[in-house]
């Protein structure tokens, strides 16, 4: 009996340890794909907040602007491309816009000026 009982303990801290190893190894993994989420959410909250800060920027400038007279403009920045909407008094102030976008966001970025009017 105390054979008996000595057997089954050893497999059960054989099958406790084996269990572990592989608790560990998917506490591991899960620590890992943890890891990569949060990289992939912070690296995507720092694009966000970049391309909100250009897009503040660049309308701003554009607002601000003396000669430009663009009704309901609209500033979006996605992926590095800064797209300009609305409707011009000119010709003048549509190229101004865009201009003044250019000059703003430097030549990282690509503006899609689908201003119209002018």
């Amino acid at each position: 009996m105390k054979k008996l009982n000595w057997i089954v303990g050893v497999a059960i801290c054989l099958a406790v340890l084996g269990c572990s190893q592989e608790a560990k190894n998917d506490m591991g993994q899960a620590a890992d794909k943890t890891g990569a989420a949060i990289s992939k959410t912070a690296e995507s909250a720092e694009k966000s907040a970049a391309n909100a800060m250009m897009t503040g920027k660049v309308k701003n400038a554009i607002m601000t602007a003396n000669d430009v007279q663009i009704d309901g403009l609209n500033v979006d920045t996605i992926d590095k491309t800064i797209t300009l909407k609305g409707v011009a008094k000119d010709s003048k102030s549509k190229e101004t816009a865009a201009q003044i976008a250019k000059t703003q966001a430097g030549n990282d970025y690509k503006v899609d000026n689908q201003i119209t009017g002018g």
